[in-house]
């Protein structure tokens, strides 16, 4: 664990590998406006939690950490958040050098993501819910691999006011692949462990689609489990080529797809209704995400633990 002496923490997940592929930095959110310290039991860090310890487990071959940032708001210009997400990757840049780095952030950290995201050694973001105002910058993601996982439930950030910074993120060079799902809100709570796997999913995602993957090539991963860029889940639940919804409501297996062994279903768990893996689009060539090979799973398990934390606190 490393503090910076303005009180950011940088803690890593897990146990990370000797030679990491990649590194993968995990940002929390926050508030529009807020200089109170940051705390580790504020439900802000609390629900990226599970989020950094799904992603360390599903994809073994990356060192996770998480950055808690010294204080909770953005403030105006998110000079604090922005100098602390800077200070934890200088640290991860002398710890491992040259190792690709991909930024996962929610909400007011994937603003902070995009904010840093043309920084050296950033192979791309995982954008969940992101809080990304149309004036905020896009020209510095050139070439970078950006993935977005939103919620059409979402009331403090709503996918709308997204979509013109997300154009301009597209038109600067940025590769943009965006799923949308139906259920979800800005918490992240409801199903959340489709977000948990589709955060997993987008960091293979970046690193399969940035130079340098042929570490990951080595290690059995190759190029699956992308999702394409028109990756929108429709309100009517349709299926595109990656799998097909059974007449019950259920999801149906696409073919190819591994179950992962000791997979445990959290309790109290429903079958989704209306979900499906989104399709890739016809400019991507890569597999879907319902194509053999969706990801490189070790015992995948999920569990409810943090989230039960988290539910614990809600007011």
């Amino acid at each position: 664990m490393n503090k910076s002496g303005h009180g950011a923490v940088l803690s890593r997940v897990g146990t990370a590998p000797p030679t990491p592929a990649a590194l993968v930095l995990v940002l929390h959110g926050g508030s529009a406006d807020s200089f109170t310290m940051t705390r580790g039991r504020d439900l802000a860090v609390l629900r990226l939690w599970p989020i950094a310890r799904v992603i360390a487990r599903v994809v073994p071959s990356v060192a996770v950490h998480r950055l808690r940032f010294s204080v909770r708001g953005w403030n105006a210009d998110g000079a604090a958040v922005v100098r602390d997400a800077r200070w934890a990757i200088q640290i991860l840049r002398e710890r491992f050098p040259s190792v690709p780095i991909v930024l996962v952030g929610h909400s007011m950290g994937a603003r902070t993501a995009l904010h840093v995201g043309g920084d050296a050694d950033i192979a791309g973001l995982v954008l969940l819910a992101p809080w990304a105002p149309s004036d905020d910058p896009a020209e510095q993601l050139a070439g970078r691999t950006v993935v977005v996982v939103q919620g059409a439930r979402d009331r403090m950030v709503p996918e709308p006011t997204t979509r013109p910074w997300l154009a301009r993120a597209r038109a600067a060079g940025a590769r943009v692949s965006s799923t949308l799902l139906p259920f979800g809100g800005h918490t992240m709570l409801r199903r959340f462990w489709v977000w948990h796997r589709l955060a997993a999913q987008g960091v293979l995602t970046v690193i399969t689609e940035s130079a340098g993957s042929a570490a990951w090539a080595a290690d059995g991963v190759g190029t699956a489990g992308r999702v394409g860029k028109a990756g929108r889940v429709g309100k009517a639940g349709r299926v595109g080529t990656a799998g097909r919804v059974g007449t019950a409501g259920r999801v149906v297996q696409p073919a190819g797809l591994v179950q992962p062994a000791g997979l445990v279903k959290p309790a109290g768990w429903a079958k989704p209704t209306g979900y499906a893996q989104p399709a890739a689009s016809a400019g991507h060539s890569a597999r879907t995400a319902g194509q053999s090979g969706i990801l490189k799973l070790s015992g995948q398990r999920y569990s409810r633990t943090g989230f039960e934390l988290a539910e614990r606190a809600l007011p």
